[in-house]
């Protein structure tokens, strides 16, 4: 991937962040906070559901919170369904307790539900519907430092992390553990910086429905 220079990534920052301003910045905030809401209303029967099954399924919270980079880097606290209950394993004196899937969770994220609660994410402001995918903070791969991988990474902070993406719908979701997935990702990113718009944002909205299995 070619790399860019310090200059050249600050002067790329200042034209994305000029060009969407209108739209990323006024149109787009109004529109994420009222479809949030509306999908929130309509989907309500659907986390009640969900709630239920999940506290007769196991025990904990049905929400976690995880902190991530948003906008401008600032951190906040991404929403999702709990997919994982500690288990107790080993012997009496050799008692250990892992993370294990649930029966529910599995379900969840199999229908790519469990990040439904990120709408209330979307509601208050902190993420939007559409742009790139949130990253844990201080990220690192194999433990080396994701700005260090990908010299363009601060770029994607210019707009708020989305609840799906244009990486999202090529089929980059999920943890990223290898150099090749950074790069990739960034790829659609500054792909998607460079692209966004009112129908951009609708048409990866579109690719983003079939992959929500309801049933």
């Amino acid at each position: 991937m070619h790399q860019q220079t310090p200059t050249a990534m600050h002067s790329e920052a200042l034209r994305l962040n000029a060009t969407g301003f209108l739209y990323r910045g006024i149109v787009k905030n109004v529109l994420d906070s009222t479809l949030a809401l509306f999908a929130f209303i309509i989907l309500s029967p659907l986390f009640i559901l969900i709630a239920i099954r999940m506290k007769k399924d196991s025990l904990g919270p049905i929400l976690v919170k995880q902190k991530c980079e948003g906008l401008k880097g600032h951190p906040f606290n991404m929403y999702k369904f709990r997919t994982h209950e500690l288990v107790e394993t080993g012997s009496f004196h050799g008692k250990k307790y892992v993370l294990s899937e649930t029966y529910v969770g599995k379900v969840l994220r199999e229908a790519n539900l469990e990040n439904l609660p990120q709408l209330f994410n979307v509601f208050i402001g902190d993420m939007s519907l559409v742009g790139p995918r949130p990253n844990p903070i201080n990220m690192t791969i194999n433990n080396v430092d994701v700005k260090e991988i990908v010299p363009s990474y601060e770029v994607r902070s210019l707009v708020k992390p989305g609840m799906t993406g244009w990486a999202r719908v090529n089929g980059y979701c999920g943890p990223t553990r290898t150099f090749k997935d950074a790069t990739q990702r960034d790829r659609f990113d500054m792909d998607y910086l460079r692209k966004a718009s009112f129908r951009f944002d609708w048409h990866i909205i579109f690719k983003t429905l079939p992959l929500i299995k309801l049933a």
